[in-house]
């Protein structure tokens, strides 16, 4: 910070980055991937390790942490772009 104008030096302000912003997956998209396969979210809690009412969670507001969204997206078979939010379904 420059102190005489309160404003950021020109070279600090690029080096701000998206890594400190969490990606969220989009709330629909889990439900969609969770019903295409007929699971309840009791079910999928089962195979993931977690309570039945963390799915419901992430279901609502899209926080899934991030050591488990490659985990969904393998159990799915999505890419993880396609579990953010992103057009493309089958992964490589």
């Amino acid at each position: 910070m420059n102190a005489r104008h309160n404003v950021p030096r020109v070279g600090r302000a690029v080096s701000y980055t998206m890594a400190n912003v969490p990606i969220q997956v989009p709330p629909n998209r889990l439900r969609e991937l969770r019903e295409g396969r007929d699971l309840k979210p009791y079910d999928l809690a089962a195979k993931l390790r977690v309570d039945p009412s963390t799915i419901y969670r992430w279901e609502r507001d899209g926080g899934i942490p991030d050591p488990l969204k490659l985990e969904l997206a393998e159990f799915f078979g999505v890419t993880g772009a396609y579990l953010m939010g992103w057009p493309e379904r089958v992964a490589a």
